[in-house]
């Protein structure tokens, strides 16, 4: 089965709940990225459910997100922030 996850609201203010769909593995992370491919911060996730809060001044508009286990993407979406 595929890792997959879900951000919930989506569009939010910058504070989220990630849902992790399917984990049985130690060492991941969840990255944000802006559309131009650049790191903008990322989470050492716990478990399946994790609440984000974006430290980081962001503008309104598309961020791209990865979820990253044992070093490697294993699942990528959007999320859209609006403040």
């Amino acid at each position: 089965m595929e890792n997959s996850f879900s951000v919930i609201p989506n569009p939010n203010n910058g504070n989220m709940t990630l849902n992790i769909l399917f984990h049985r593995k130690n060492n991941a992370e969840f990255a944000i990225y802006d559309m131009t491919g650049r790191k903008i911060s990322s989470y050492m996730l716990s478990g399946i459910n994790n609440l984000i809060t974006i430290s980081a001044n962001l503008n309104n508009g598309v961020y791209v997100c990865n979820l990253i286990i044992n070093g490697k993407t294993t699942a990528q979406g959007r999320i859209v922030i609006i403040n």
